[in-house]
């Protein structure tokens, strides 16, 4: 199951903050007045596209956009002096319609910060921090826990099953309050964005060897008073195509990640 807690953490630290920082060159001779606005939708923490004048005419220059992907492409996009859509959420505006010259090109980048500071596999640090065992580290974070196959299947080439792996994400913030305009204390709303973000990132993901991951169940945990702490449990089927595993699941030769180790050694109550 390391490959499945890197695929995961990797995706969950894919998850860039909103909003986002764009930046934008120019490069051209003519009129320099092309913006950007909206909400970056895509999980991806760097994106790029550019605008460029293909012809001029008095009721609208035209444009073509296009990024990275070999099918982004989209031309004979006439300007109107309004906001106009693009993709993932962004729109863009010409502050005037026309006045640019052929070959004019804005180049639009955004670069986010990942949404989670600190992803790490379960090992009760939620509880240790509290009772003073634990450094404090990083937050917002999740914390990657696999619970024990009901049900681990031989299959036919040596590879194993583990049919409805159980993978619950604890999303571990800071609970803090702010004050609003009004002087009233309000709680502070994104803790719950983030729990969204960190559901919409990983319902129907396929790590490695994986089919989709799904949501069966979630709960708040109310046993702290200073973080906030809320599980998302996922099912999935896992093939394990390792040949030092028996069928009972315990670990014969250990990969080097020992957190996993004890996660799985305690799971199995050795």
């Amino acid at each position: 199951m390391k490959q499945i807690y890197i695929d995961i953490r990797n995706k969950l630290l894919a998850i860039p903050k909103r909003p986002f920082k764009p930046s934008i060159k120019f490069t051209g001779t003519g009129v320099n007045d092309l913006t950007f606005s909206g909400v970056y939708l895509e999980n991806q923490l760097t994106y790029s596209f550019t605008v460029e004048v293909t012809d001029t005419a008095i009721g609208g220059d035209t444009v073509k956009i296009y990024d990275s992907r070999p099918d982004s492409l989209v031309e004979n996009i006439i300007l109107t002096g309004g906001s106009q859509p693009y993709a993932f959420g962004l729109y863009f505006k010409a502050a005037a319609p026309q006045g640019h010259t052929i070959g004019d090109k804005w180049e639009f980048k955004i670069v986010s910060e990942p949404l989670l500071q600190y992803v790490q596999m379960y090992n009760n640090q939620i509880f240790d921090e509290e009772s003073g065992q634990l450094y404090d580290y990083p937050k917002p974070a999740v914390l990657i826990e696999f619970e024990s196959p009901t049900i681990i299947q031989q299959l036919g080439n040596g590879s194993q099953l583990y049919d409805e792996l159980l993978v619950k994400l604890h999303i571990v913030d800071n609970f803090m309050n702010y004050t609003g305009d009004d002087g009233i204390e309000e709680l502070n709303l994104e803790i719950f964005d983030r729990r969204d973000r960190v559901f919409t990132s990983v319902q129907g993901f396929e790590p490695t060897n994986c089919a989709a991951m799904v949501r069966v169940n979630e709960q708040q945990d109310y046993d702290h008073t200073q973080i906030y702490h809320y599980t998302q449990t996922y099912k999935t089927n896992y093939v394990d195509t390792l040949m030092d595993r028996p069928v009972n699941g315990q670990i014969i030769n250990p990969p080097l990640d020992a957190t996993i180790t004890t996660i799985l050694e305690k799971d199995n109550g050795s």
